[in-house]
């Protein structure tokens, strides 16, 4: 049988169970939540308050690290024989037939 994306499948082991699951309801219904435009605001910065809001903003460590468009900076200071070609992470097998 093929599944048919959308419809509901039912498990063959289920098939003679109740259908009470159907009408289970998780979570909690609220009567009336805040609106997006009402949480999440831009700031109009301009001129000297972005000057000033992005110098603020450069002393979080994750700023630093992970500046926007660019991936993250580890910075990163491995020991000089990890510089090595053949150097490798981890313990050889022992026993082991590795080609190296």
């Amino acid at each position: 049988m093929r599944e048919i994306p959308g419809a509901k499948q039912i498990h063959p082991g289920i098939y003679d169970d109740s259908k009470d699951y159907e009408t289970y309801i998780h979570g909690v219904k609220t009567a009336a939540s805040d609106h997006v435009t009402d949480c999440i605001f831009g700031t109009n910065l301009n001129g000297i308050k972005y000057f000033i809001n992005e110098m603020q903003e450069q002393k979080y460590a994750r700023c630093q690290r992970e500046p926007l468009g660019k991936s993250i900076m580890r910075n990163y200071n491995l020991p000089e024989i990890t510089k090595d070609e053949k150097f490798r992470f981890g313990v050889d097998t022992i026993g082991g037939n590795l080609n190296k």
